[in-house]
């Protein structure tokens, strides 16, 4: 072969291997890769990630831990109006099992609606120490302070209140008791002597209010609350819905958005169609391919309303980079700052200030205000108002920690604290010294962990092979750019060295 024909053949042959390179490896392996990732994802009665989907707590491990505030000086709030001391306990540690039942797709396979199955079971060794479900704790007599608000606002309240102070003495002045966090949490709290106050003739209108106000919403609380128990605050072995959400099939982004719930497109809850959004996910899984600069949105049942978190920064997770994504202040903020949230004003000349959200629209009127742990970067008058919490980023943020590429939560912590608002009550016979405080009852931290295991499996499956094609890439990225240097080198020396001419003699 001439050597002309050597040095284009190698500079051909290496031009063509960098483009190859360059076009698979920067677009044809990606392309195929993220066809493989999106058809797999999509959810249909036949697709790998519907097991996982479905019954998204067999091999991750996910807890519900609640930390419970017990009241050290409740003789002293109620004698002499003092500002109350709390002290955490806890946590209870509870191992969360979900499962999505009662499958059915639509027509096309665009929408897939569905129910979910939650309970829950004590778990002694992610709990605190020396803590169990009958463990007691000293906090708001919520219940009572319901009792006497209702009677109060009924027609022939004189008669009425009459009848319930009779029949429960002076148990019906006290704004706090001891309880156990099984009964909290599980069982319903007992209301002593109630159940014999709702046999008397005349009191049908107390069952009746109390039933108004959410207190009978299944068969269960309504048997509860006969028999003297108030409905408790979770709800276990319950079924929740009925969800439809996106599969994914026409918009690989929009998948598992909610479309609606319970049979609506939207909430009813709020002030405007804006605050009544369904907008993002459940919060258990998320689209794939989220950039830093993306917003994710979630839907959260717990606070009635969707809520969004911003990127924060990068966190690596067994060896797998992930995003962290933590809450933005905005969502939480007064309307004073943030006038979107004018429309979570409940009433709508009340607002609350940063970091609270009232739940009495949801709540059928019930005082439950939910707000960050600790009143974690929230108002801080609402801090002060009460003795021993202590706000740190590191316990009382919510924060998810998603791989990027398949939308896949590896860590998380979703965190809500539960209080009462005590303000409402002061004007009840007897409760003149409560302070007009938010009251913290509890808060709650669920957590989702990948486990090594799992996250070597993830790695396997799908980091490897990435791996495996980003080296292909640069391999023949590589070649090629060898095989240029080559054809250069060979040009190069052959016209530094020129071969002579036949019949011509060199100069002497």
């Amino acid at each position: 072969m001439q050597p002309n024909i050597k040095v284009g053949a190698t500079a051909s042959i290496g031009i063509c291997i960098l483009i190859i390179g360059c076009v698979l490896g920067w677009y044809g392996f990606p392309v195929i890769i993220d066809n493989m990732l999106e058809k797999s994802m999509v959810l249909t009665p036949s697709s790998e990630s519907l097991e996982g989907w479905q019954a998204p707590t067999d091999k991750v491990d996910v807890f519900m831990q609640f930390i419970m505030f017990n009241v050290t000086n409740a003789e002293a709030v109620i004698a002499r109006g003092e500002k109350p001391m709390l002290q955490e306990v806890g946590p209870f540690s509870y191992r969360e099992s979900r499962r999505r039942v009662n499958l059915s797709w639509s027509e096309d396979g665009a929408r897939l609606t569905y129910s979910e199955h939650l309970s829950y079971a004590f778990d002694p060794e992610t709990s605190a120490p020396g803590v169990d479900e009958d463990t007691s704790i000293v906090t708001v007599n919520a219940p009572m302070l319901m009792l006497q608000e209702l009677v109060a606002s009924l027609p022939l309240s004189m008669i009425l209140s009459g009848l319930v102070s009779a029949t429960m003495g002076p148990q019906l002045r006290r704004p706090f008791v001891s309880v156990p966090v099984r009964q909290l949490l599980f069982d319903g709290s007992p209301v002593p002597a109630l159940k014999s106050l709702l046999r008397l003739p005349g009191t049908g209108a107390i069952l009746d209010g109390l039933c108004g106000r959410g207190l009978c919403g299944s068969p269960r609380d309504l048997e509860r609350l006969k028999n003297g128990r108030f409905p408790s605050m979770m709800y276990n072995n319950s079924l929740d819905g009925p969800y439809t959400i996106d599969t994914g099939k026409n918009d690989i982004d929009r998948f598992t958005r909610v479309e609606s719930y319970k049979g609506k497109s939207s909430l009813d809850y709020w002030g405007s169609s804006y605050c009544n959004m369904l907008n993002g996910t459940d919060g258990i899984t998320y689209p794939p391919h989220m950039e830093r600069k993306d917003r994710i949105f979630i839907f959260n049942k717990d606070l009635c309303r969707s809520i969004y978190l911003d990127y924060e920064r990068d966190v690596e997770y067994f060896g797998i980079s992930t995003r962290r994504y933590v809450p933005a202040r905005a969502v939480l903020e007064e309307p004073a700052v943030n006038p979107d949230n004018k429309c979570f004003c409940a009433p709508e000349d009340h607002c609350l200030r940063a970091g609270a959200l009232s739940l009495s629209p949801c709540q059928f009127g019930a005082p439950i205000v939910a707000s960050t742990p600790h009143f974690y970067n929230g108002d801080p008058s609402y801090l002060e108002a009460v003795d021993g919490l202590a706000p740190d980023k590191r316990y009382h943020e919510t924060f998810i920690d998603i791989e990027p590429l398949t939308g896949l939560a590896l860590n998380g912590g979703k965190k809500i604290q539960i209080n009462i608002d005590l303000e409402r009550f002061g004007s009840l016979d007897g409760m003149e010294r409560l302070p007009p405080v938010l009251f913290p009852v509890m808060y709650t931290n669920e957590t989702a962990v990948v486990n090594s295991a799992l996250a070597a499996e993830f790695r396997d499956r799908l980091q490897r092979p990435l791996s495996l094609v980003a080296a292909a890439r640069w391999l023949l990225v590589a070649l090629g750019s060898a095989l240029l240097l080559l054809a250069g080198l060979m040009y190069l020396r052959r016209h530094s060295h020129p071969t002579t001419k036949a019949g011509q003699c060199p100069l002497q």
